[in-house]
């Protein structure tokens, strides 16, 4: 998704740290939904299901932003050292890129399911058209 990548791509910009946005899918390996940079050494490899473990390994950390029914999840690396932001302020653009990824997919998701039923709804109506044009068609007025 484009914009869940913009979103954590000026996160990158701000922070100095990486940020990945994986999806866990059943007993299957995560999926990679977003990355802050194409080669980001935490979207190389996918997690198992344990998300949160896997990202212990690698010194990330893992918050899950998702849905209960496939839950997602934000890995953010590790800070570097050489970085500026530091301390709290570094703490609350890391809730800050948490809620905001959260925000973005839930809107994202609600688009997707509008424009899902628009898509519907116009199949419906065009069906309507053609069953009042094969029943105009069949009837003459004498």
């Amino acid at each position: 998704m484009k914009t869940l990548g913009a979103v954590l791509a000026a996160y990158q910009a701000a922070s100095g740290r990486d940020a990945v946005l994986w999806e866990v899918r059943g007993e299957r390996p995560a999926a990679l939904l977003a990355a802050s940079r194409a080669d980001a050494p935490l979207a190389c490899a996918a997690p198992d299901s344990d998300v949160c473990a896997w990202a212990a390994q690698h010194g990330a950390d893992a918050r899950e932003v998702g849905g209960k029914v496939q839950p997602v999840w934000l890995v953010l690396a590790p800070r570097p050292d050489e970085h500026a932001l530091t301390g709290e302020a570094a703490a609350a653009l890391d809730d800050l890129v948490t809620h905001v990824v959260h925000l973005v997919q839930r809107l994202l998701r609600e688009r997707d399911g509008a424009t899902n039923e628009l898509a519907e709804r116009y199949e419906e109506i065009s069906l309507l058209y053609a069953i009042g044009e094969l029943l105009g068609s069949g009837a003459s007025v004498e």
